[in-house]
């Protein structure tokens, strides 16, 4: 195999553009260090290496069969017009940190060999095989680079295997929908969706990222009916639209500004906090925000409303921080455990309605004050019956709830619109709330 450094300005398939005899061909490494090199119909190498030259590919594809492709610095430009295309089909790095490079359509980690990404990259399509991508160290790929409406900026044509801590950026240059395939891989870094001038990014699969995802600039994302799974989502300035996917996140965050979610069917499942910023909107539609976490998980709304919200937590606790409001119920995971929601003293809280169909056995809904002894301010769209709750310091005011059947618990402090009276499980009178040598689901009260 031969290395070709550029000689003077011209076509690739010229001899008297390089330095050696003949032109570059498979297995052959390319340098361009100083002219312009342009192709006139598709060509191939081993590697390619720009160092401060041109290389010009619209309208043809360059495959690079033993996988480098690398832009040294930004005095290397790579021009790839509207439909210059890249294809590494073998082991080898990726770089691209040129800001004004982008490649139109780039074919990396090819099946059986891995495409590292050792520097910032720009693409405006990407197609990903069954390979590896691979990144080194706090490196990126920016997929959508320059896109227009219609397109579909990643395709993964069979799932591949992904490592390291870099991260993937999904952007949209349009103003229109520009549609990408996700991956259940997993094992990258933050992942970012933004950038442009509007438009949504469409998730045309599963997407799973073990990293964080925000959303920023615009970067508006529709999950239609997909899945959409990461360890944080940060939104800033832009639209989330649930579908009728379940999204698994480990905490949203919108405070910074202008954050839009609309939840329209999906179950949003939150492993840590949520929080919605001032200048933010939640759009709720039917959907249920499932906190499925451990510790203690802060909901703070800022005026915004949610459908249903469930707790599936058993080993910490709810809290929401400020006045909330569901337009639907508020449930439980149900079953034998204990849930515990702690609500801001002395604000309004709003529920749709109470579910504890669930619950069974020792099974508890815990509702207390998230300050003992003040009461939390509390109104339910009609009057509602439930069981397995145990109340504490609730203003409960209009319509009443009903929980009389000897499950529940009078935790003190709360409105006569809490209804308790009846006998307890063991035959001891439970009236107004005071329990008389009694148990109730093996609970000592």
């Amino acid at each position: 195999m031969a290395s070709f450094t550029d000689a003077q300005s011209g076509n690739w398939n010229d001899t008297n553009t390089w330095n050696e005899s003949g032109t570059p061909g498979t297995g052959d490494d390319v340098t361009i260090s100083t002219y312009t090199v342009t192709l006139t119909q598709n060509e191939t190498c081993g590697s390619c290496d720009i160092q401060g030259g041109n290389l010009t590919i619209t309208g043809y594809k360059l495959t690079v069969d033993n996988g480098s492709f690398t832009v040294a610095d930004s005095s290397g430009l790579l021009t790839t017009g509207s439909t210059g295309e890249i294809d590494l089909t073998g082991t080898g790095n990726l770089s691209n940190p040129n800001s004004g490079n982008i490649i139109y359509k780039l074919n990396c980690c090819a099946s059986g060999n891995t495409t590292t990404v050792t520097g910032y990259s720009k693409c405006r399509l990407c197609v990903f095989g069954s390979g590896t991508l691979s990144f080194s160290g706090f490196n990126a790929i920016e997929i959508g680079q320059g896109s227009q409406t219609g397109d579909k900026i990643l395709t993964v044509a069979t799932e591949p295997s992904l490592s390291g801590s870099g991260e993937v950026y999904f952007t949209c240059a349009s103003s229109g929908l520009v549609t990408w395939d996700g991956f259940d891989a997993g094992a990258i870094g933050t992942s970012w969706f933004g950038g442009g001038t509007g438009g949504y990014r469409q998730v045309t699969r599963r997407f799973i990222t073990t990293g964080g995802g925000w959303l920023w600039n615009n970067g508006d994302m529709d999950c239609n009916d997909f899945n959409f799974n990461c360890n944080g989502l940060t939104i800033n300035n832009c639209e989330f639209k649930g579908g009728n996917g379940t999204h698994d996140v480990e905490s949203v965050d919108s405070s910074t500004n202008n954050a839009t979610m609309t939840l329209e069917s999906c179950t949003l499942k939150i492993s840590g906090d949520f929080d919605m910023g001032a200048s933010s909107t939640i759009n709720e539609g039917t959907s249920t925000v499932e906190a499925d976490g451990s510790g203690t998980q802060s909901v703070t709304l800022n005026g915004e409303s949610l459908n249903n919200f469930k707790t599936s937590n058993t080993s910490g606790k709810v809290q929401f921080d400020d006045a909330s409001d569901l337009s639907g119920d508020l449930s439980t995971n149900g079953g034998t455990s204990t849930y515990n929601v702690e609500y801001l003293n002395g604000a309004n809280h709003h529920w749709g309605g109470l579910d504890t169909s669930g619950l069974s056995g020792a099974g508890f809904l815990d509702l207390d004050s998230m300050s003992a002894g003040n009461q939390w301010n509390l109104t339910i769209d009609s009057n509602d019956s439930g069981s397995h709750v145990n109340v504490k310091d609730s203003n409960l005011t209009g319509n009443t709830i009903t929980v009389n059947d000897g499950t529940s618990v009078d935790g003190g402090n709360n409105s006569a619109n809490w209804i308790f009276t009846s006998t307890g499980a063991n035959g001891s009178l439970i009236n107004g709330g005071n329990v008389k040598n009694g148990l109730i689901n093996g609970r000592l009260i």
